[in-house]
C-alpha cells in the first residue's frame, strides 16, 4: 500500500494500515460514496501538482472538500453528545464539552472519531437502566476504540446488580452481536487483523495528541 501510494499520487506517503475495528469503516462510507458522488476524486492529493509544498497539499480544494464530508459524522456524533449531556445530565457539562479546547481538536484539527466512541458509550450508559440488549449492542459499538474496553467491567456489574442475571446476559448477547463484522474479518484473514486491529495498538508507545 505505501508503494501504491507513492506511485499513483507522487507523494512521499506511508500507509500505516487500518489500526481499528470494522464499525468505524461502514460508518463513513455513506459520506465517502457521497462525496465521490459529487465528482470528489477518490484520491483526493492526486491533484496536487507541487508535494514538495504541504501547503498546496492541505488547501487543495479535493483534499479540502473530502475532509469536510469525511468529518461530517464525527461532527454529528459532537452534536449529540451535547445534546445529550445538557438533556440527561447538566448543562454546564454541555458547555463544557462543546467548548473544550480538546474535544475541538480532536474532532475537527485531528480529525480523529473519538466523539463517536463517546456518543456510542454515553448512550450504553443511558440504555443500561432499561434496554439491555440494546446497551450491549452500542456498548459494543464504542469498541470501535478499544479504550472503552475499561468501562466494560463496571457495566456489567451494574447491570447484574440492578437486574440480575437474565439481564446481564441480554446486555452480553447485544455486544456479541456488535461484534459479527468484527468476526467476519477475524475469520477471513486472523494474521492480518490481529496485527493491524490489536498489536498494532499493544506495541505503539504512548505520546501525541490522543495518547
Amino acid at each position: 500500500m505505501t508503494r501504491y501510494l507513492k506511485a499513483v499520487t507522487g507523494l512521499p506517503l506511508n500507509y500505516e494500515g487500518y489500526a481499528y475495528l470494522p464499525h468505524v469503516m461502514f460508518i463513513f462510507l455513506p459520506f465517502y460514496m457521497f462525496y465521490l458522488t459529487l465528482g470528489g476524486s477518490p484520491l483526493p492529493i492526486m491533484g496536487v501538482h507541487d508535494p514538495a509544498h504541504p501547503f498546496k497539499v492541505f488547501f487543495h480544494p479535493d483534499v479540502f472538500t473530502f475532509l469536510f464530508f469525511i468529518k461530517i459524522p464525527i461532527l454529528i456524533a459532537d452534536v449529540f453528545i451535547a445534546l445529550t449531556l445538557y438533556k440527561h445530565f447538566d448543562k454546564r457539562a454541555a458547555w463544557f464539552y462543546v467548548l473544550a479546547p480538546y474535544s475541538v481538536f480532536v474532532s475537527s484539527v485531528w480529525g480523529m472519531f473519538d466523539s463517536m466512541v463517546a456518543l456510542f458509550l454515553l448512550t450504553a450508559l443511558l440504555l443500561k437502566k432499561q434496554r439491555f440488549p440494546w446497551a450491549g449492542l452500542v456498548y459494543g459499538l464504542s469498541l470501535m476504540k478499544f479504550y472503552t474496553i475499561y468501562a466494560g467491567i463496571p457495566i456489567l456489574y451494574g447491570v447484574w446488580k440492578q437486574r440480575g442475571f437474565k439481564a446481564l446476559a441480554s446486555f452480553i448477547v447485544g455486544v456479541a452481536l456488535s461484534q459479527l463484522p468484527t468476526l467476519y474479518f477475524f475469520v477471513l484473514n486472523l494474521r492480518a487483523f490481529l496485527g493491524a486491529a490489536l498489536l498494532f495498538h499493544s506495541e505503539s508507545f504512548g505520546g501525541g495528541v490522543n495518547r
